[in-house]
């Protein structure tokens, strides 16, 4: 599930470049697919920062994470075509690492996501204790 869209992408970029992007040197139609494809890759890189405080994939999809998605499915976008990090100084590049230090803090625990399920602290720790099934019960003994 991708947490951004080509809208989105768009919002970063804008529909011109994101068309001429997702447009093969030897083809006349943008592939959409590519778009789709990049958005997906981002949002495996938010989860890899965000799994390990938040249930993911989120659902729904928190804005700054649609967001924080679209910045980095842009550069994704543009490296694809030959962005290169030298050229990292742009707008696109400082979202991107924008985008990352934003995820590193997440990870840390110094920044949050507002999510509509919020996970309660538990207020007490619980001991559960299994054990077999009786073998031998009064009624079973009855008589010996």
């Amino acid at each position: 599930m991708a947490y951004c869209s080509k809208d989105d992408v768009e919002n970063v970029l804008n529909a011109a470049l994101v068309a001429q992007t997702a447009t093969e040197p030897d083809a006349d139609e943008p592939d959409w697919g590519v778009v789709e494809t990049v958005c997906v890759r981002a949002s495996a890189e938010v989860d890899s920062y965000c799994g390990g405080r938040y249930a993911t994939p989120f659902s729904p999809t928190p804005d700054v994470v649609r967001w924080k998605t679209a910045d980095i499915a842009a550069y994704l976008l543009l490296v694809r075509r030959g962005f290169v990090e030298e050229d990292a100084d742009t707008p696109i590049g400082k979202r991107y690492r924008d985008a990352v230090r934003w995820l590193t803090d997440v990870s840390k625990g110094d920044a949050h996501i507002p999510t509509s399920a919020a996970t309660p602290e538990p207020s007490e720790q619980l001991t559960a204790v299994v054990s077999r099934p009786k073998l031998f019960s009064e009624d079973g003994l009855a008589g010996y």
